[in-house]
C-alpha cells in the first residue's frame, strides 16, 4: 500500500493478444505483487471456472475465501447482476470523452455506486487475503482501469500496453481461424489507443506506455523499470538472463480467458522473445486490414516503432 494507506493496482490496458498475461505474471513473482488476472471477467469465471491452481475458482484459497467475506450469501444471480452492473459502467464511460473531468467522474460514481462498492469491497477483501502491497490487473479494458481510479481506497497506475496492429491482427486471426475478427479487434486497437493517450495528462506520473517490441527486447529491463514507477520491490532476481525467467506458479491464481497456452503449459523457465512469422508476406491481407481498421494510430504506432531500430 501507499503511505496513505491506498491499495496501488497497475492496471494493464491496451488491446489483446500483447502479452499481457506473461507480463503481469513476471509483474507478481515477487510476494508484494498480487496477480488479479482479467478482474473485468472475475463475475463470470467465479462459479463456473477452475483457477490456475487446478482447484474450482469457489474452492481456491485465494478467491474463495475473498469472497465469503461480504459476499457471504450470493448466489449465481448475485454475479450475473454484478457482471450486468459492470457492462452498465463500461457503457455509460465509453460515452464521456473526458475522463480526467471531475464532473465527469462524479457522475460515473453515483450513477454506479453499487457497482463501485461492490469492486472496492471485493479489492478491500484481496488485500485482506494475499498480504499483498501492489495488485497487477490485466484486463486490458480501459474502463476496468477506470473504474478502479473512481474507488476511494485504490491508487491506479495505467500501464498502456500496445502491440504493433499488425502483429495483432495476425493473433487474432491465428486464434479464432479467420479473417472476419480482424475488423473488430483493429478498430478496438484504435478506440483504445485513442482512449488511453487522451487520458495521460489527467493521469500524470500514475500512467506509462509500454510497447510490446520493447518488452520482448528488454524484458528484465522493461518489468523494473515497471515496478519502480509504481513504487513495488523491482526485484527480478528470478531472470537468469535478460530474456529468461523462472517462473514460480505458486501465488498464481488464473482464470479464462486469461492466455489458454500459457495457462495449460504452466512454463517454469520462459523465455520472452516475440513471434515473427507475422511478417511473413502470406500475411499481406491481413496486415492491410490492419493497417485500415487501426488508421491513423496504428500507422503512426508502426512509424513511431521503425524509428526506433525496431
Amino acid at each position: 500500500m501507499l503511505e496513505d494507506g491506498k491499495i496501488k493496482i497497475v492496471a494493464i490496458s491496451g488491446s489483446g493478444r500483447s502479452g499481457s498475461t506473461i507480463l503481469s505474471i513476471l509483474l507478481s513473482q515477487n510476494h508484494d505483487v498480487f496477480n488479479l488476472g482479467q478482474s473485468r471477467d472475475f463475475w463470470h469465471a467465479f462459479g463456473n471456472a477452475r483457477c490456475s491452481c487446478e482447484a474450482p475458482m469457489t474452492e481456491c484459497r485465494v478467491w474463495s475465501s475473498a469472497v465469503a467475506h461480504g459476499f457471504e450469501n450470493w448466489d449465481e444471480r448475485d454475479f450475473k447482476h454484478t457482471e450486468a452492473l459492470m457492462k452498465k459502467f463500461f457503457r455509460s464511460a465509453t460515452r464521456i470523452s473526458d475522463w480526467s473531468n471531475s464532473k465527469n467522474l462524479d457522475q460515473l460514481r453515483n450513477d454506479h455506486s453499487e457497482y463501485l462498492e461492490i469492486l472496492e469491497r471485493l479489492i478491500s477483501n484481496c488485500s485482506t487475503h494475499t498480504g499483498a502491497c501492489t495488485f497487477v490487473d490485466s484486463s486490458k479494458s480501459p474502463e476496468m482501469a477506470l473504474a478502479y481510479s473512481l474507488l476511494d481506497n485504490v491508487s491506479v497506475f495505467v500501464l498502456n500496453l500496445a502491440r504493433d496492429p499488425r502483429s495483432v491482427a495476425c493473433s487474432w486471426e491465428k486464434k479464432f481461424g479467420t479473417r472476419k475478427v480482424v475488423k473488430k479487434f483493429c478498430r478496438a486497437w484504435k478506440k483504445r489507443q485513442i482512449r488511453l493517450t487522451r487520458w495521460a495528462k489527467g493521469l500524470g506520473k500514475r500512467y506509462r506506455a509500454v510497447r510490446y517490441e520493447e518488452f520482448v527486447e528488454s524484458p528484465e529491463e522493461t518489468i523494473q523499470n515497471i515496478l519502480c514507477w509504481c513504487e513495488a520491490n523491482p526485484e527480478t532476481a528470478f531472470f537468469s538472463n535478460e530474456s529468461v525467467a523462472a517462473i514460480s506458479w505458486q501465488n498464481q491464481h488464473l482464470y479464462p480467458p486469461a492466455n489458454e497456452r500459457v495457462i495449460s503449459e504452466k512454463k517454469t523457465d520462459v523465455t520472452i522473445a516475440g513471434p515473427n512469422e507475422w511478417r511473413t508476406k502470406k500475411n499481406f491481407l491481413t496486415h492491410l486490414l490492419a493497417l485500415i481498421f487501426s488508421f491513423p494510430s496504428g500507422t503512426q504506432y508502426i512509424l513511431q516503432n521503425s524509428s526506433k531500430g525496431r
